[in-house]
């Protein structure tokens, strides 16, 4: 095990916590990392691994007792209850920049509208971030929950739940209807404590042959004027070209999203 692994907007929990790791890691920066490219601003923001442990439990809930228990920094960020059942996050000192929401200046989706929440951070009821992307083709609500379904399961704290890259690429995000336990649904998804509970619940959704064909079309790396890339602009090059069998396909997205993964946490190297 490294000392330093992974750029801190991109660490995921069981390094911060201090808790054996393995190649899931990588998944949990891809998704932070897909969330980055959707809305223009790091995910979580931290100012340092305290702040970074603080904006990810604000967004996700509180992480298993377990991990915190097991982690040779779990009580560096948690406090054990007095019954010593459950712990609660230990608030960093007031630091300039930062509001009720836990972000920063530079990550400010829900900043003065109450707590952030994943709805409110892609836009999915409204169009994508600040509406941008509303009425376009490739980014109604349904495409929205599915892209937010796929970010979530990214983003499982438990390691060994987290969703393994053939499973995310045979989520129905991708056009896929395999994914039988897509999250389609708004309620009850958000807010500190219940979105990791959410995760792998509801029911499949699948796309008609004119929805895949829409998102194809709508699918442009880089976006266009100016606009913040869409759920389906994400990770269009990863999967627009993937045309052969599935082991071919799983094989170049895997290699592909670590690219980014690394060349992306190269560019933020020096915020350790």
């Amino acid at each position: 095990m490294y000392s330093y692994i992974q750029s801190r907007f991109y660490r995921s929990p069981e390094v911060l916590l201090g808790c054996p790791y393995g190649t899931g890691i990588d998944m949990w920066s891809l998704g932070c990392i897909m969330v980055e490219l959707h809305t223009g601003e790091p995910l979580f923001a931290g100012t340092d691994e305290a702040d970074q442990m603080s904006k990810i439990s604000e967004l996700l809930g509180v992480p298993p007792a377990h991990m915190i228990a097991a982690g040779s920094k779990g009580l560096k960020y948690f406090s054990k209850s007095e019954l010593g059942e459950s712990y609660t996050l230990r608030r960093p000192s007031s630091q300039p920049g930062v509001n009720s929401g836990g972000a920063s200046g530079s990550n400010s989706q829900g900043s003065l509208e109450g707590p952030r929440t994943l709805n409110l951070i892609l836009g999915v009821e409204t169009g994508g971030p600040s509406g941008s992307r509303l009425e376009e083709a490739g980014h109604s609500v349904n495409d929205y929950l599915k892209f937010k379904d796929l970010i979530l399961k990214m983003l499982t704290y438990e390691p060994r739940e987290r969703i393994s890259p053939f499973k995310a690429l045979t989520h129905s995000f991708f056009g896929s209807t395999l994914e039988s336990h897509t999250q389609t649904e708004t309620d009850n998804l958000d807010g500190a404590g219940t979105t990791q509970a959410a995760v792998g619940t509801g029911t499949g959704v699948e796309l008609s042959p004119g929805e895949s064909g829409r998102r194809e079309e709508s699918g442009r790396p880089g976006g266009e004027s100016g606009k913040a890339d869409g759920p389906a602009d994400v990770t269009a090059t990863m999967v627009a070209a993937a045309s052969g069998p599935v082991e071919e396909q799983l094989e170049k997205t895997v290699k592909d999203g670590l690219a980014v993964t690394r060349a992306v946490g190269s560019s933020y190297g020096n915020r350790a």
